[in-house]
């Protein structure tokens, strides 16, 4: 199996809307679109567990954070309209199943 390296030119500059942003896998994506030249933007609820990725990565020194609930469509349709991003990656979820339900 062979593994291609995200393209950086694709990414360079690129407005990317990352929502989950605080939590493990969407700070790791902060991490990895930014070392790409992306501008990012995260939506997402603040975190709840100390330690936490987002908060050790200082992932809020490296991107725009907006901590709203996506379940508030008004918000975050405004916020949508203003960050105006090229690219959304929607990783926003409850992670605890029987929360979630």
């Amino acid at each position: 199996m062979s593994y291609r390296l995200p393209n950086k030119k694709f990414w360079k500059n690129k407005k990317v809307l990352v929502t989950g942003h605080s939590g493990f896998k969407g700070s790791w994506i902060v991490i990895w679109l930014i070392k790409l030249g992306a501008h990012v933007t995260g939506i997402s609820l603040k975190p709840v567990n100390n330690p936490n990725l987002y908060s050790l990565a200082n992932i809020s020194n490296h991107c725009e954070s907006k901590f709203i609930n996506i379940c508030n469509f008004d918000k975050l349709k405004n916020e949508i309209q203003l960050i105006k991003p090229d690219i959304v990656i929607h990783l926003a979820a409850q992670p605890l199943v029987r929360n979630s339900y």
